[in-house]
């Protein structure tokens, strides 16, 4: 059994904003809004009231986020290109299996050492629990 969080909040247009996410992914998968009127209406009883929303990522609920920090020698084009630089990770260092975090804004996710760049990145995939990786997330 999965463990949820739920946040409801009210958005500055009026409109109600629910959000249902896996306590053990980290996935927000559910996110509706609907009406002030709507979200009364339900809470006072009313079944079946319309709003909007979208479902994502239901592959990935009830899975633990496994995250890996990789460093990778740049040798693409221009060595001061953050987004030249990302790019490349996206073309270079994709790995089977994992989603690539291309990202390069962080202090020290670009360094050179001697004549050479080097890129700090990062992958995560989403695998089934294990007894000790189901404990809840810091």
């Amino acid at each position: 059994m999965s463990e949820f969080k739920i946040t409801i909040s009210r958005r500055s247009d009026r409109k109600i904003n629910i959000q249902i996410r896996d306590e053990i992914s980290r996935i927000r998968f559910f996110d509706a809004t609907m009406t002030l009127e709507g979200f009364a209406e339900a809470l006072t009883g009313m079944s079946e009231v319309t709003m909007e929303g979208e479902v994502r990522g239901l592959q990935y609920v009830g899975k633990v986020k496994e995250s890996v920090r990789r460093v990778a020698e740049y040798t693409g084009p221009s060595t001061y290109d953050r987004k030249k630089q990302e790019e490349w990770l996206k073309q270079n260092c994709q790995e089977e299996g994992w989603f690539l975090d291309s990202y390069l804004g962080s202090q020290g996710s670009v360094y050179r050492k001697g004549d050479k760049t080097y890129l700090r990145y990062g992958v995560y995939r989403f695998v089934d629990p294990t007894p000790e990786t189901a404990e809840k997330p810091i």
